[in-house]
């Protein structure tokens, strides 16, 4: 609880130093619809076979609402069948080239995770490498902190056709698992085994814009885990590659 009020101070913060009168966001509706060959949470693999993705997003001056569906397309693989994100947030300028975003994010697995709720808040800046870096804590499931900072660099290729490369690395603190010492009943679930570097990757992403309204991406992520138990007795591989393509549909 003691932890979950720091946040929230950091949240509050962080909005009452941004300028309420910034509109950074127009009011716009977007659908996507994806696939991925397989599917990874955080660097855990969950669905080692296809998986459908939709997204729905609803943006409203600062604010935006995002609806996420993800679902195997043969549970029977490995035993996940679907997750549903919910995510709110509220986007600020900070300074000429950096914005910040805050929310709350809600996500329901039907099996391979447990359900989980968290508060998160982002930093991104515009130029150059446009990095981003932010920090959620989890208020759910696994009561602890994660992290990311990644890279993201734009090669225009043509009028209609970008190449985005990008590089992550997350960390994360106190999502360990916690087991009584004498009964051995685990009283906290785990996402990671340790504190500190968790999971990396690096992925090449491929725009091309057909109308002002309608574009696809396609491209491939090389994951790395930095945790043994994200692979250990579980789905996938240290090191995994991942495929993936996507419409996105956007009326503003």
């Amino acid at each position: 609880m003691r932890r979950l009020c720091k946040l929230a101070f950091l949240i509050f913060g962080v909005a009452l130093s941004t300028p309420l009168w910034s509109q950074i966001h127009d009011s716009s509706i977007k659908l996507k619809l994806g696939y991925f060959d397989q599917y990874m949470y955080r660097g855990r693999v969950l669905h080692d076979d296809a998986a459908y993705q939709g997204q729905f997003t609803l943006g409203i001056s600062r604010w935006s609402y995002d609806a996420v569906y993800t679902e195997a397309a043969d549970p029977l693989v490995t035993g996940f069948e679907r997750e549903t994100t919910h995510n709110i947030s509220f986007t600020s300028i900070v300074n000429q080239n950096t914005v910040s975003t805050i929310g709350y994010q809600y996500s329901d697995f039907q099996g391979g995770m447990t359900d989980s709720q968290e508060f998160f808040v982002r930093f991104a800046k515009t130029g150059g490498w446009n990095p981003s870096y932010g920090v959620a804590f989890d208020i759910d499931a696994f009561r602890g902190y994660y992290g990311d900072f990644s890279l993201n660099r734009l090669f225009p290729l043509s009028r209609r056709t970008v190449v985005t490369g990008t590089i992550k690395t997350a960390l994360a603190f106190d999502m360990e698992e916690e087991v009584d010492e004498q009964s051995g009943e685990v009283l906290e679930e785990g996402l990671f085994g340790k504190d500190g570097f968790v999971h990396s990757f690096a992925q090449l992403n491929v725009t091309y814009t057909f109308t002002k309204w309608l574009k696809l991406d396609f491209g491939a992520r090389y994951h790395y885990a930095h945790d043994d138990t994200l692979y250990e007795n579980r789905l996938g591989e240290q090191d995994e590659v991942v495929s993936y393509a996507h419409f996105t549909i956007a009326v503003r």
